[in-house]
């Protein structure tokens, strides 16, 4: 069967995304070109779009994948759709599926090939990870440098951004396979939104499985967004993705687009010379103070037998599809 998951090209890559590739043909030894069986893992992709993605398939696959984005949420569950669990229950209850197939994100699994590192041990006291889709992710590596808080590059390579997570002492992540892969190691972790793009509903979605509330904080950017970017928090609301709170916070938020030091070229009277415009160091000064006050945030962290109890549901919901290959359910 062919492995399916969200590709991006800007970046070169997401950390949540290329989990898939690294981890399923560990667990599953069946995956080729074959697209007359389609298998459908980590990512946010059961939505109005799915069908057209796996419509050609004679069975599509999901194992722990979340619902969620698309531009519709009339979202109905297609005869070749074969469900082995998904991300939580808000996921389960949109498919009207039954509540033991709401376990956790599949990325919960990595649980058994990397190691908590000691507190003692790590390397960095706190580390922050932007969500991929960032508008511009050099300025907060400058601004964390600033702060003195680790960066950590959502476009890395798999296993060294596994590294860094597991390094340390605190997480606080835009990205929610950050937070996921965070709270699997025993780092506790701090969520935070700093656009309306972060979509809620897929991390209480998670936030659920696992038994803890999500509550995202606000990092304010420089410029007030676009009539384009209002679109973002009203969309989820109106899909029932969002609550009228994340609505508001989604509307009050501002921009991070735009240059740091490079500058972008700006005209002033008829015919002048165009003028470079540079980030002020006020604004990168608001930006560190709401970062270093996000440190002292309250953090999040799964208690671990709740964990290892869904590790366990994950591995035998696999084990009933391994046994579903063997026995040929799909020819």
């Amino acid at each position: 069967m062919k492995l399916f998951y969200y590709k991006t090209t800007t970046p070169s890559q997401n950390f949540g995304d290329e989990l898939n590739p690294w981890l399923w043909p560990r667990l599953i030894s069946d995956f080729d070109e074959n697209k007359k069986d389609v298998f459908i893992g980590i990512g946010t992709v059961l939505n109005d779009q799915t069908p057209q993605w796996v419509n050609e398939a004679k069975n599509a696959i999901f194992f722990s994948t979340g619902v969620g984005y698309g531009r519709s949420f009339r979202l109905q569950k297609k005869p070749n759709w074969r469900i082995y669990c998904v991300r939580g229950p808000l996921s389960a209850k949109k498919l009207k599926l039954p509540a033991p197939l709401a376990i956790t994100d599949g990325a919960a699994l990595l649980k058994r090939y990397f190691d908590p590192i000691a507190v003692a041990e790590r390397a960095y006291a706190v580390s922050y990870m932007p969500h991929f889709r960032h508008g511009s992710p050099q300025r907060f590596k400058t601004v964390c440098q600033r702060v003195g808080i680790h960066f950590i590059d959502p476009a890395g390579e798999v296993e060294n951004v596994i590294t860094q997570i597991a390094q340390s002492k605190v997480l606080i992540s835009e990205a929610m396979h950050g937070a996921i892969v965070a709270d699997t190691l025993r780092v506790p972790w701090i969520p935070v939104r700093t656009s309306p793009k972060i979509l809620p509903f897929k991390w209480r979605d998670w936030c659920a499985s696992v038994n803890l509330p999500y509550r995202g904080t606000i990092i304010r950017g420089a410029k007030p967004l676009s009539r384009r970017d209002y679109r973002y928090p009203l969309r989820p609301y109106l899909q029932g993705q969002a609550s009228i709170v994340s609505l508001f916070d989604g509307v009050r938020m501002s921009d991070f687009s735009g240059p740091l030091v490079e500058g972008s070229v700006i005209r002033g009277a008829k015919n002048s010379e165009p003028t470079t415009k540079h980030i002020s160091e006020r604004t990168l000064d608001r930006l560190s103070v709401q970062l270093e006050k996000t440190t002292r945030k309250p953090s999040f962290l799964s208690d671990e037998t709740h964990q290892e109890s869904l590790v366990m549901r994950l591995e035998e919901r696999l084990d009933v599809l391994k046994k579903d290959i063997r026995k040929g359910v799909f020819a």
